[in-house]
């Protein structure tokens, strides 16, 4: 039997980063199983084996695990449950290194593959720790995210036993403060701060070489707005005046210092008057990586996706968001209640609160933009 110190099982990019973060500090012995959830994960996979970054390189096959996939009925959805329990050897033995034992598996959330390959690990009486680590925003809103369900909890404890509901271990995050001011003592372990060493030159070209980012990737322009998919989220008028919005922006700024990413998903013209940003190769959380945030400004409506600098290298970029002007169809009180006092937080995290606007009125971001446009202006001399 193999030992190997560590295990990360990652769902996302952004979950990749941090792994390849950890490993760097940790200077262990460390597989890593990436789980292809998104796009060019096989790509990744290769080029993370290329340059021989951890121990071996697992990308797991998900033709068979697919059969696993819950059901939308209740009933149905607990007994496939305890289906994949009873199964639990024949699928964490599909995907794990064979004749291997873990001292710690570190994971993100409860998602399937990383889900299984723990109980594994309990049902056989293995001594590993399961470990979490930041996953982005999610990681601090939804302080959830990683206790199963009462019924899933029942099931795993008649099942495997105590330990595996045990949700007491560490958890490694960038920004333990924040966490801390959006949940208290919601967490019982210990909370452990990642160091933002992800803007040294070495980092950064492993992440460079990983992601295949490449001078083209980079934004140059000071000013990004993270354009939104609108449709069944918009009304008309809102619609019309996000887009005028836009002009004002790209108008305060200047056409040649002002890009719209738009979303991929987004398929109309509406911004044919504007320059936009379409290479899709790269995730936005990688492109962070290569770029001097500091001198950014993100506009948005209303996106976590602002706070992904914070978090990752620990750089703070102009946030401007919008949602206070512009509104979403179908959002009740509550929900934006929620949603004001979690920026609320994200801004009294940053150094500096004249660098995060959440203006209330379309003369208020005049304002705004008009004294941005005047900062830019000065240092540039």
């Amino acid at each position: 039997m193999q030992m190997v110190q560590n295990a990360f099982f990652c769902t996302t990019p952004y979950q990749i980063i941090t792994s390849i973060v950890l490993n760097q500090q940790f200077c262990e012995t460390s597989d890593i199983y990436i789980v292809p959830q998104f796009r060019f994960a096989e790509e990744y996979a290769d080029r993370l084996r290329e340059i021989q970054l951890f121990n071996r390189v697992k990308l797991v096959d998900l033709t068979d695990l697919d059969k696993h996939k819950k059901a939308k009925n209740k009933l149905l959805l607990h007994v496939g449950i305890v289906q994949q329990y009873f199964n639990v050897d024949k699928i964490a033995e599909s995907f794990l290194f064979p004749n291997t034992e873990y001292e710690r598996i570190y994971v993100s959330s409860k998602a399937f593959v990383p889900r299984m390959a723990y109980l594994y690990c309990v049902k056989h009486g293995k001594k590993t720790e399961l470990v979490y680590y930041d996953d982005g925003e999610g990681s601090y809103y939804n302080r959830y995210r990683i206790e199963p369900s009462s019924i899933d909890h029942f099931i795993r404890r008649v099942m495997f036993g105590k330990k595996a509901n045990d949700h007491s271990g560490l958890l490694y995050l960038y920004e333990p403060e924040l966490y801390k001011a959006l949940n208290g003592n919601h967490w019982n372990g210990t909370i452990i701060q990642i160091p933002h060493i992800i803007t040294e030159p070495d980092i950064k070209e492993k992440l460079s070489k990983v992601f295949g980012i490449t001078e083209e990737d980079r934004i140059s322009e000071n000013v990004i707005i993270l354009d939104v998919l609108k449709n069944g989220k918009y009304s008309a008028e809102d619609i019309k005046k996000l887009l005028d919005i836009y002009g004002r922006i790209q108008q305060t700024f200047g056409y040649e210092n002002t890009i719209v990413k738009r979303h991929p998903r987004n398929k109309t013209d509406e911004l044919k008057d504007f320059k936009c940003y379409e290479r899709y190769t790269v995730p936005f959380e990688c492109l962070c990586t290569q770029m001097d945030m500091e001198k950014k400004i993100l506009i948005v409506v209303s996106s976590t996706a602002v706070i992904i600098p914070k978090l990752l290298i620990g750089q703070e970029p102009v946030v401007i968001l919008l949602y206070r002007i512009i509104n979403q169809i179908n959002q009740n009180d509550e929900y934006k209640i929620k949603q004001d006092n979690f920026y609320k937080l994200c801004k009294s995290n940053y150094s500096s609160s004249n660098k995060f606007y959440i203006p209330n009125s379309l003369q208020e971001l005049d304002d705004i933009l008009k004294y941005l446009s005047k900062e830019i202006d000065n240092s540039r001399g």
